[in-house]
Formats: structure tokens, sequence, C-alpha cells
């Protein structure tokens, strides 16, 4: 689908009431407006508005236009240098294909193929086998094309389905994701691609690694630390041995650990030195381990995580893309438990449209905490305009087993 330039750069005192404001001067989690934007209905929008921003965009075909002598404000250009690349990368919007429900069936049983497919080329690569890169293409094209149907499909599949070996699950998690942040971002399929088989191949340098060591729920030592770091040169290594990896998937696993203020590893690059993918992965690689359960760990709650990077972001991740993740995402992502103003407790089942702060849910506890006998689903973002989202809530609260309740 042809994309075309609707945003419009307006000065505060050019607001007028049925414009629709779609981008701010600043973030939009320093301000109190929902960052799917929103339309000025009143006066009263306006002063908000100018309390927090000097300058804003406005979506022309969703509402009026500003004239013509307000459209360049004064106020200086920021570096949109970040924004930019981000936006360069975007050739496609996609649409959902499939409803959720419609979607599900088939997100569960590619799920499972390719759970079975990571395990065997890992089990391989720990016997001294070569990568058969065959064997995992054909489930990575499967799951890639059941996110770009429906994203949410696949999401809450693997939520339900963790394996209890970390690092499978933690593979096919942070695959699908590369799927996901790839689709809002826009990329065209062949990127897509790259991006997902990227993901799932980040951490085949493990299977060079002591299983004892993997395993391990104690705080490692410095010696076993450094052990660790050298899976990044492993899986290069297992790779180029395969000797049909495109090299953007090699830049991937060789860069998936490097951080934007040089602190990472195995080289320490810093910035833009790091591939824009690298970058991408690194950051769902590290979103993945920050809320997968672990035999020692039961992970942070996806809001956590996503509030964490926020607040760190510019550091160890690049500030433009914690913001686009976290747009992707939303401030409660699919899988998370949240409590409602109503007392109520749900799970985030999907994210519909544009609006991340009002996402569909499935009414799990009353508001008295007691468990529904029915499970009812809701789409805030077309429903109960009386209800929203209070706080995200650790997972596991109040004795809430996802995979008990959905089995």
């Amino acid at each position: 689908m042809a994309l075309r330039i609707v945003e419009v750069k307006t000065n505060v005192s050019g607001l007028a009431i049925g414009m629709h404001v779609c981008r701010l001067d600043r973030p939009w989690l320093e301000t109190p407006f929902p960052f799917q934007g929103f339309r000025i209905n009143s006066v009263q929008d306006i002063d908000r508005v100018k309390r927090y921003c000097d300058y804003v965009y406005v979506d022309v075909e969703k509402g009026i236009a500003p004239a013509s002598q307000f459209r360049a404000g004064k106020t200086p250009e920021p570096d949109h240098a970040a924004d930019n690349e981000y936006n360069r990368l975007r050739k496609h919007v996609y649409e959902i294909a499939h409803q959720f429900e419609e979607e599900l069936p088939e997100a569960e049983e590619v799920h499972d193929a390719l759970s079975k497919n990571i395990c065997e080329v890992m089990d391989d690569l720990s016997n001294g086998k070569k990568l058969d890169l065959e064997a995992i293409q054909g489930g990575v094209d499967a799951m890639l094309n059941s996110v770009l149907r429906n994203p949410t499909a696949f999401l809450w599949v693997n939520r339900l389905k963790r394996s209890d070996t970390y690092t499978y699950s933690h593979l096919i998690g942070t695959s699908i994701w590369c799927g996901v942040f790839g689709r809002y971002l826009g990329l065209e399929r062949a990127k897509l691609e790259v991006l997902t088989l990227g993901g799932l191949l980040i951490d085949v340098g493990k299977a060079k690694l002591p299983p004892e060591l993997l395993s391990k729920t104690e705080p490692l030592t410095d010696a076993e630390y450094e052990l660790i770091k050298r899976h990044v040169d492993f899986g290069v290594r297992i790779l180029v041995e395969s000797k049909n990896i495109p090299p953007p998937v090699l830049r991937i696993v060789a860069t998936h650990h490097e951080r934007w203020n040089g602190h990472g590893y195995p080289l320490g690059l810093r910035g833009k030195e790091i591939p824009v993918f690298g970058r991408i992965v690194g950051l769902i690689d590290s979103y993945e381990a920050m809320t997968a359960p672990r035999p020692f760990s039961p992970g942070v709650s996806p809001h956590k995580a996503v509030g964490e990077f926020y607040e760190n972001r510019g550091a160890a991740f690049e500030a433009a893309l914690v913001e686009q993740f976290i747009r992707a995402c939303g401030i409660y992502p699919t899988g998370s438990l949240v409590e409602l103003t109503s007392g109520e407790v749900a799970i985030v089942v999907g994210l519909e449209g544009t609006m991340r702060l009002r996402p569909k849910i499935m009414l799990l506890l009353d508001g008295k905490k007691r468990p529904y006998s029915e499970l009812q689903t809701i789409d805030l973002s077309k429903e109960r305009p009386d209800l929203a989202v209070r706080r995200g809530l650790a997972p596991g609260a109040y004795g809430i087993n996802m995979e008990e309740i959905m089995l």
C-alpha cells in the first residue's frame, strides 16, 4: 500500500477545534496525552497542549488542516535523524487479515512446529552437527505469515506455550516480537524475513556452552560471565560455517549484545556503529529476557519492562528505538495482567488500531477479586468508556495461572 504524508507541523498558537494531533515535539510519555493521538474538541484541550508543547503535528486526513500562517512555528527544529531512520524503513501498512479467533488455531499449529524445529536444531548443534537452515526456514516463514495476518494471535499463543527450556522459548519469543515490531515499522517482506530469522538465531552459540552453565540458578562468577559472552562468537562461527546465511542475519547475531552507550559486547560498538537491525533485536532480546519466567525468577511484568526501558532510554538502547517499540507493543502489551478502574482484574489479549492505552482485555476477576465463572472479552477502544486500565500487575498476581485458565 502506498503511503502518503498527512502530517503538518503547527505552532500551538495555531491549534483549532477539529484538529487531530498525531505527534508532539517531545516524547508522549512525558505528557498526559494518549500516544495514539487525539482530537482537539475544546478550548480547554488547546490550553492543555500549550502547557506541554511549543509545536505539534496534526493529521490533515483525520481533522482540519492548520492555516498556512501557522504551519511554521518559531521553535527551532530538533534533530529528527533517529526518527527518520525508522520512518525510512516503512514500505507497507499491514492490515489485519484474520480476526483473533480465526487466526488462533493456525498460530498454535505453527508455534508447535517451530518449537519442535528449534529444539532439534539446538540439539544437533550441541552434538557437533552443522546448522540446518532449511529445518527452521519454513517454520519462520509460517510464523511470519501468521503475524502479518494478526500479530496478537501469535503473541497470545506464545504467552501460553512458553517452554520449560528457557533458551528455546527465548529464541522463539524474540523471533515473534521481531516479526510483530517489524510489522509495526512497516518493513518490506524481505527485511521482515531477515529480522525474524536473526531473532531466532541470536543464541545458537549457546549450544556450544556447558549445559550446567546455562541452567545455573546462582549468580555467575566473573569467569562464567566471560564464558557466557562467548556465545556471540560461537554463534557467528556456526552461521559462517553454514555458508547460506544472509549477511544481514550474520550482522544481527554479531551485534545483538552491543549497546547504544558503548557498554555492550563483544566489540563495544556505540550508537549508530551498531546496525539498525542489531539495535532492534538487541532491545527485543532484552525485553524477552526480562519478561520470561525462569526456574529462579518469574520474570517482570511486560508493563514494568516497558517502563524500565523508557526510564533508561538513551543509555543501553537508543531513545527513538525505545519509543517506537513502546508505540508498537503498548504500555500494556499482550499477555499483561492489569487491574481496571473498577477493581476488576484482566489480561490484555490484543491491541486494536492505535488505541494503545485502551487494549482489548479478558476479564478474570471481579471487583472483589473473585474469579468470573465465564470469561468475557471487552475492547476498551470501542466499549465501556467508563472503564480504563488503572495499573499493570506482576505475573501470577492474585494467584492467577493463565495456563490453567485457558486450558
